[in-house]
């Protein structure tokens, strides 16, 4: 990967920014079997061909400071972002290896068994109406995997850093529901061995047939995968100075059934403030912003489907 410095930050600053010292153990990390086949294969494909400022890595610096200053409260039993292998037997009767690193897992002096707690440097917004799928995920396959080393745990932490947390918002304006602490600790959802391994098979799967797949051939991220945001279907005018505009309360429908209904109501309804529509308007499908495409995805110069989606051309391999 190479790093740009696009705000001119002098060189310590930069260095810090762009070291990449993480080592990647194993066929796959964790990470990579969540992540879509498309945006795994890519990223490993062109690694060296990825270009990002350095600016972008400032959240996950943080995030690397907090993990050290997490370290300090380890115990005699404390296990601190140690690199871990699982070997999973697939059907075909291939054993394929799957790297992790959790943050911390250390022994209850209780009752002797383990606990496991996950950092991460985060917005409120990331937390506001409920952890995130994947995290749950990646706590109990990082569970599952120290269990197959001997390690049984029993309780899992997400412990979030709401980077954005406000004492205003909390304390004078007292928002709803808002977070009490800017460091919040959420428990984890134990999930059984067997889901765990069967996702894992699953998982690994898909990404093993994809490795066979050209670059333009690699299965397409799904509308969740890449994070869309207000995409849906609107009825909108045909012609005129409105054309493309949307009917008034025609402005969004998650399916196209409901925007089609909409649109025949409205051709036979009449009210004091809506005329009925005519053949000048039209259902259509409005797509939202990709986040983790616009954003976050290093592999979208290099992905055909991002390509399409913005009307340029790449290596057609």
């Amino acid at each position: 990967m190479k790093f740009t410095n696009n705000a001119g930050l002098p060189s310590p600053l930069f260095n810090a920014l762009s070291d990449d010292s993480y080592q990647k153990i194993g066929d796959y990390s964790v990470t990579e079997l969540m992540n879509p086949p498309q945006v795994t294969h890519l990223q490993k494909r062109h690694k060296d061909e990825v270009v990002r400022d350095v600016m972008d890595n400032m959240w996950s610096m943080f995030g690397t400071a907090m993990h050290e200053v997490a370290a300090k409260g380890a115990t005699s039993h404390s296990i601190i972002e140690e690199g871990f292998l699982m070997p999973i037997l697939m059907p075909t009767g291939k054993t394929i290896t799957v790297g992790f690193h959790p943050d911390h897992v250390w022994k209850d002096p209780e009752d002797e068994n383990y606990q496991m707690i996950d950092f991460k440097n985060v917005s409120y917004w990331s937390v506001k109406y409920g952890l995130k799928p994947e995290w749950n995920k990646q706590l109990n396959l990082y569970r599952y995997g120290m269990g197959l080393k001997g390690f049984k745990i029993d309780k899992l932490w997400l412990a979030a850093l709401l980077r954005d947390w406000s004492y205003n918002d909390c304390h004078v304006k007292k928002i709803r529901d808002y977070p009490p602490f800017p460091i919040m600790n959420y428990p984890i959802e134990i999930w059984s061995d067997e889901w765990c391994l069967e996702y894992l098979i699953e998982r690994i799967t898909l990404h093993e047939e994809a490795k066979a797949c050209r670059d333009s051939k690699l299965p397409q991220c799904s509308a969740e995968d890449r994070w869309e945001r207000g995409a849906g279907y609107a009825v909108v005018f045909k012609a005129g100075l409105s054309k493309g505009n949307a009917v008034r309360g025609g402005t969004k429908f998650e399916t196209r059934p409901e925007a089609i209904a909409f649109h025949d109501l409205r051709t036979k309804t009449r009210s004091e403030k809506t005329k009925p529509l005519t053949e000048d308007s039209k259902v259509v499908y409005r797509s939202g912003e990709a986040i983790r495409c616009e954003r976050y995805c290093d592999a979208k110069n290099f992905c055909h489907q991002y390509a399409a989606a913005n009307g340029t051309k790449i290596n057609p391999f």
